[in-house]
């Protein structure tokens, strides 16, 4: 299983194309607070202004988990990283595929915690799952590339 290190935030979307007969890159942003995410095992929010809306939502708890499901050709999860920051397990398609350490020298409120793409798009399923150290786990968006 691979450890992966939390990248520096990179663009989130791809930048609008120079011709508007090109074509572009979509990207769909999935807020920490959608639907479309399904939170087990106990989350809470906080707070901060350079947080995507204004917060993200977050877990200390072993185990708990946040599953989103899309169609698309990748997927990035966006979060904080920081010295009180702790450790995921991430599942693609249900089948575990790295753990990612979100401890660093410094506070960031917002990277590239995760980015994983395929070359086509397809109906795909990625889960977060806290690793218990009690330190935190944030989830600001993910954001889907088509």
């Amino acid at each position: 299983m691979a450890i992966y290190a939390a990248t520096p935030s990179a663009p989130a979307t791809a930048p609008a194309p120079a011709n508007p007969d090109s074509t572009a890159v979509a990207a769909v942003h999935i807020g920490q607070s959608a639907p479309a995410i399904a939170y087990a095992g106990g989350w809470s929010i906080a707070r901060l202004g350079a947080y995507t809306g204004g917060q993200v939502k977050y877990s200390v708890r072993d185990g708990a988990t946040a599953t989103v499901t899309f169609s698309g050709r990748s997927i990035s999860w966006i979060g904080p990283l920081g010295p009180t920051r702790g450790r995921a397990r991430i599942l693609v398609d249900g089948v575990a595929v790295g753990t990612v350490d979100l401890r660093r020298s410094s506070f960031r409120a917002r990277a590239t915690l995760f980015h994983k793409g395929w070359a086509v798009a397809g109906q795909h399923t990625l889960t977060i799952k806290v690793i218990g150290s009690g330190r935190p786990v944030a989830i600001d968006e993910f954001v889907v590339g088509s």
